[in-house]
């Protein structure tokens, strides 16, 4: 069996090394490709994968401060409406011309109100 360097192909020299030498071709084989579809599968994500955590406590967060913000000003609003209605009711000597602005102010502020109750409503439907 001398083939050797006269068969065109690299070995170590001994006789049971056949077509394990140190030929490159044959050292940087590929993987088979059961061996590819195998390590290719858990970085698949299936369509009826679960979300995690984060991504759905995200949107609550957001949820719960536009709610408060909601609350906030929805509080502010009925502090100025209640000052307007004090005011009117401790002025009843007010000029004619004031009184209108300031009719005009709470229907103005309670129009605001009405918007903003709307707005948590629909929000808390959500």
């Amino acid at each position: 069996g001398g083939r050797g360097a006269a068969g065109g192909r690299a070995t170590s020299g001994a006789p049971g090394d056949r077509g394990r030498g140190a030929s490159t071709s044959q050292t940087a084989e590929p993987p088979s490709p059961g061996a590819s579809a195998r390590a290719a599968k858990p970085a698949v994500a299936t369509p009826h994968a679960r979300p995690t955590p984060q991504k759905t406590a995200e949107p609550k967060a957001a949820v719960a401060r536009e709610a408060q913000a909601t609350q906030k000003s929805l509080q502010e609003q009925l502090a100025q409406q209640k000052a307007l209605i004090l005011k009117l009711e401790k002025g009843k000597d007010l000029p004619k011309l004031e009184r209108k602005e300031l009719m005009g102010q709470l229907k103005t502020l309670s129009a605001a109100v009405k918007a903003t109750l709307a707005a948590q409503t629909a929000a808390a439907a959500r």
